[in-house]
């Protein structure tokens, strides 16, 4: 129920992608199309795969938020909620057949894989990479400053 529930969820978002009418509802679409991607994989898949297209998506969603806000300040958005709430619910029924096999949901044997990750051995590996991480995250900051850099600050009066 709760596969076919998000898998509705995920087919209404991709249906209604091309209702939006700024460019900021379509960043709120694609950051909600994402996590129901990352819900699906992590119900058929490792939740490490899902995490990482999670994180994925919310960076790029941050550098598409600040081109826009840059760019638009005074955009003012606009939603067709009647439109939405029609594909959710079409989408909601069509879904209730069950399409796909059971054998599309994480058995419990792929478990003792996910926790084979977080050994001792592999702990080094999560080190690097969230010192990578890390350097990133300072790297964008320093490039993004207030007064000088790729982003303009705002005089409204």
């Amino acid at each position: 129920m709760f596969f076919s529930f998000s898998l509705a969820l995920f087919l209404a978002l991709v249906v209604s992608l091309p209702l939006t009418a700024s460019p900021l509802t379509l960043g709120l679409w694609v950051l909600c199309l994402s996590m129901s991607t990352a819900l699906l994989l992590s119900l058929s898949l490792c939740s490490w795969a899902s995490l990482i297209l999670v994180l994925v998506y919310i960076g790029g969603l941050n550098v598409l938020f600040a081109y826009f806000i840059a760019t638009l300040p005074n955009y003012h958005l606009f939603f067709k909620p009647l439109a939405i709430a029609f594909t959710t619910a079409l989408l909601t029924f069509w879904t209730n057949y069950q399409f796909f096999p059971s054998s599309l949901i994480q058995s419990p044997h792929q478990t003792i894989y996910i926790t084979m990750m977080m050994c001792n051995t592999n702990m080094y590996i999560f080190l690097l990479i969230a010192l990578i991480l890390f350097l990133a995250l300072i790297a964008v900051v320093k490039i993004a400053s207030r007064h000088s850099g790729p982003l303009r600050p705002f005089l409204l009066k």
